[in-house]
């Protein structure tokens, strides 16, 4: 029912805007009204996966910073859902193997969303990037 006033063009404008709009609406509306984002999603017609495979910028910056470092992945683990494999900073990363093996257990449906993506079954030193 929800669907009904809250259609595809309304979840357009959610999916394009920033972030915190869009926790706005799950955090809020759709709590108010009994309904889950899963729930929402499916009743018109859409899944969750497209939202967790988007690049979003202040994630690549937050990746870029300590680049390569302990320290970088701290700030991944904190500040970033992980691993993307579009991610510039992602591909040429010297902690890629832990920083996976943390976003599995932390992030589990993001985790196969982008593993589906990138065509792999996981990302070894090996088929990185340098750069």
């Amino acid at each position: 029912m929800l669907g009904w006033v809250i259609g595809a063009k309304a979840h357009t404008r959610w999916h394009d805007s920033k972030e915190d709009h869009w926790y706005s609406y799950s955090s809020t509306l759709l709590k108010e009204n009994g309904v889950s984002l899963n729930e929402w999603l499916k009743s018109i017609g859409l899944d969750e996966k497209p939202k967790m495979t988007l690049l979003l910028e202040h994630e690549e910056d937050d990746r870029g910073r300590m680049h390569n470092t302990g320290e970088g992945l701290l700030l991944c683990s904190d500040y970033t859902t992980m691993w993307h494999p579009s991610s510039k900073w992602c591909l040429s990363c010297d902690n890629i193997e832990m920083c996976m093996a943390i976003m599995e257990v932390r992030y589990p449906k993001v985790y196969e969303a982008r593993k589906a993506i990138s065509g792999k079954k996981g990302v070894s030193s090996k088929e990185r990037v340098d750069g």
